[in-house]
Parts: structure tokens; C-alpha cells; sequence
């Protein structure tokens, strides 16, 4: 008589692996090597390093250079492996000092990158490139950002402030009778230091209102300086003398 045996096989699959796909660290950031997590399913991952748990099924590297990890996932009878490559990528962005000018000048702002290259922009105003020139009215910030890597972003910032030139409001009435006096600046006046010459018929020089009275027509010129920021100019005061005959 014939007999029969039944035998049941059964297919265990192998554990799952979701590995990262080219993933990558800005400067301190971290990254999950794996998307999966299976029960009865042990995990070791190679090298250790940087690895907040290298037994775990999603450990989070914080790698500081380009490395590749290897996975073994080992299930009940069956096992899966794998590797995740992470690369690295780490710079900043100096915007340089913070510059002081004169008014009505320009001012040259020039960002230095350190590790990773990539792409800077200025705004204001919104300018690519290392270098740029500005003319700011008033005090300003300026911002720079570099794009490196896989989309990773540095920033800077560096201010240029305005410094006022003195003012030189010349008296538009100059005219004088020998003998009198003329002012040869109106308020407002200032800042700065002012240095007249000549100093001929000056109450002072040295000032930024001088009392001129001279006997003659002459022409004065003025120097006036503020923090290194100089302005100059000149007036002419005309004398008329009457001669009288008896």
C-alpha cells in the first residue's frame, strides 16, 4: 500500500532595509542611516563611529567626515546587509569688519569662505560674488549667505556706517565797506575741525565762523575735517574803499 508524507516549508523573507539615500551632513547636523525597524530583527552597524547607537535600527550619525557605514540585519534564520555612504560637508562665511566711511563714498565689503566652496550673495543687494561695492545714505547692514554642498547655507553679516561731512554754509553776502566786519559761514556749521587761511583779518581761523575784517578784497579758503573726512571750499570778500575830497 502506498503511503505519503507531507512536509511544510516555510519562506521566511529576509529583514527589510530602507537605507538613506545619499545622505548628508551640514557642518553639525546629523543624518538617519535607515528607515526600517522590524521586531526579532538585531542590527550592527560598521564602523561605530559617530553613531549615537550602532545597534539600533535608525542610529543617527553625526560624522564629521566622509564615511561609509555598513548593516547587517540579522532576522530568526535570515539576514539582509547593506551600505550607506555619508558625505560631509562644512564651511563659513567671514563678511569682514565692520567699516566706517565718509559720506558720499564708497565702500568695499568682501566675504572670505572657509572650507566647502559655493556660491555667496549679497543683500542688499542681492549681488553673487566675493566682492561688492556699496553707497549706503545711512548706517546699513549687509548679509551675506553661502550655499556649499547639498544645499547647506552659512551666514555672515557686517555693518558700514555713514560718517557726516562738516558743513561749509558760506555767507552769500560778502560785501564790505573798508573798516567793517562780514561772518563767513551762517549757522549751521559743524562738525569737524576748520582751518582757514589766510589768517589775515580773522578773529580766529580755527573755527567754523570766522569774523573776517580785512582791509583789502581777498579770498579765503577752508579745510574742514571730520574723523578723516575732509571738505573744502572758498569765499571771497570784496572791500570798497571811498575816497572822499573836500
Amino acid at each position: 500500500c502506498p503511503a505519503g508524507v507531507s512536509i511544510a516549508v516555510f519562506v521566511e523573507p529576509p529583514p527589510v532595509l530602507e537605507l538613506a539615500q545619499s545622505p548628508f551632513i551640514c557642518a553639525s547636523g546629523t543624518v538617519v542611516l535607515n528607515n526600517s525597524n522590524q521586531v526579532d530583527v538585531t542590527y550592527t552597524w560598521t564602523p561605530p563611529t559617530f553613531l549615537d547607537d550602532p545597534s539600533s535600527a535608525n542610529p543617527a550619525s553625526s560624522a564629521t567626515q566622509d564615511i561609509t557605514y555598513h548593516v547587517v540585519a540579522q532576522g530568526l534564520n535570515c539576514s539582509s546587509e547593506g551600505d550607506v555612504t555619508v558625505k560631509y560637508y562644512n564651511a563659513s562665511v567671514n563678511a569682514g569688519p565692520d567699516q566706517l566711511v565718509c559720506a558720499g563714498a564708497d565702500a568695499t565689503l568682501t566675504a572670505t569662505v572657509t572650507g566647502n566652496t559655493g556660491t555667496l550673495t549679497w543683500s542688499p543687494p542681492d549681488v553673487v560674488g566675493n566682492t561688492i561695492v556699496v553707497s549706503p545714505d545711512t548706517f546699513q547692514t549687509y548679509a551675506v549667505e553661502l550655499e556649499y554642498g547639498e544645499g547647506c547655507r552659512a551666514y555672515d553679516t557686517v555693518t558700514v556706517d555713514i560718517i557726516p561731512l562738516p558743513l561749509l554754509n558760506f555767507n552769500p553776502n560778502t560785501n564790505i565797506c573798508l573798516g567793517a566786519s562780514v561772518p563767513l559761514t551762517l549757522p549751521p556749521n559743524g562738525p569737524g575741525a576748520y582751518q582757514w587761511s589766510p589768517a589775515t583779518g580773522l578773529n580766529n581761523p580755527n573755527i567754523p565762523n570766522p569774523i573776517a575784517t580785512p582791509t583789502d578784497t581777498i579770498t579765503y579758503t577752508v579745510m574742514a575735517t571730520n574723523q578723516n573726512c575732509p571738505v573744502g571750499g572758498s569765499i571771497t570778500v570784496y572791500v570798497a574803499s571811498a575816497d572822499v575830497n573836500v
